[in-house]
């Protein structure tokens, strides 16, 4: 079968689909830093549960529930205050000694809360799957320079925009965890409910350093994880890439079979036609039958 542009812009929509249906080492990566963040996320989630359940209790809640004086929270500043154990040298007798001392270490999160909302590139890479699904292509979420700038500045705002308002906006309301989202209407799961209050008038401790450690690892897991999904773009445009300039020289699928052994030409659409010839007899075609059937009801 001979190759025009539209046919080509097929076959290279189709290598892209299979390519993304492969588990490359790529997608793998990104898959388990996603299983790392989620198990984190847990972690972090119940650490927060009981940092501000120590400070009110169920029935102080259930009283202000009574009164309509609870709120919901997904984002918590804390301060981090605990003795950490240090090596610190000292001198007796004259004689040098090494010993364990504790000293205090504090740490506000003011400047950066433990937050349970997620940006939309993160939700990217939690719903990746998802997100193609409904025809979406998550790695708008990536910069231009990680798809190889494979589209036009243009194309690129606008698609972004779209996988923007899909993710922030839908009337669906796929993801609970977006920043954007109603609570009331679709409530985020890793919300808690709280006394009314400002943020920051409501004094969060947490007390251990391994409690700490697992909320700094949560936190900086979303960003580890973007990156994996950066990588995987990198990889799937690059290859993609190298897909398109090979199709510009096809000029049949039999060329197109040379690197892509089981391509299937029943793919293509029969209605594009096998030239651009072909594709002008056609609306030709259509536009004498529409015409004829509108001068016979006249």
């Amino acid at each position: 079968m001979k190759l025009n542009q539209t046919l080509r812009t097929q076959i290279l929509d189709e290598h892209g689909r299979i390519y993304l249906q492969t588990i490359t080492d790529e997608r793998k990566k990104l898959d388990e830093e996603v299983e790392i963040f989620k198990s984190l996320r847990l972690a972090s989630h119940e650490i927060v549960k009981k940092m501000c359940y120590e400070v009110f209790g169920d029935q102080d809640l259930a009283t202000l529930r009574k009164f309509k004086l609870t709120t919901t929270k997904h984002s918590f500043n804390a301060e981090t205050t605990f003795d950490i154990e240090q090596d610190e040298d000292t001198y007796v007798d004259g004689y040098k000694e090494t010993i364990k001392v504790k000293k205090p270490y504090y740490h506000n999160w003011k400047n950066s809360p433990i937050n349970f909302e997620l940006e939309g590139k993160y939700l990217g890479c939690l719903y990746f799957d998802q997100f193609l699904k409904d025809n979406k292509n998550p790695f708008y979420f990536c910069t231009q320079e990680d798809m190889c700038r494979f589209v036009k500045d243009r194309t690129f705002y606008k698609e972004l925009s779209r996988v923007n308002s899909y993710t922030h906006w839908s009337s669906e309301k796929k993801f609970p965890e977006s920043e954007n989202y109603n609570y009331d209407d679709n409530p985020n799961p890793y919300a808690l409910e709280i006394p009314d209050a400002k943020n920051n008038e409501l004094r969060f401790k947490i007390r251990t350093q391994k409690d700490h450690d697992t909320l700094c690892e949560f936190q900086a897991q979303k960003n580890i994880m973007y990156q994996a999904l950066r990588k995987y773009c990198k990889k799937y445009y690059e290859v993609q890439t190298i897909m398109r300039e090979y199709l510009k020289t096809c000029k049949t699928t039999d060329d197109v079979k040379k690197v892509w052994e089981d391509f299937n030409p029943s793919i293509l659409k029969a209605d594009m036609g096998t030239s651009v010839g072909q594709n002008i007899m056609t609306m030709m075609t259509q536009l004498k039958s529409f015409h004829s059937d509108r001068l016979a009801n006249v």
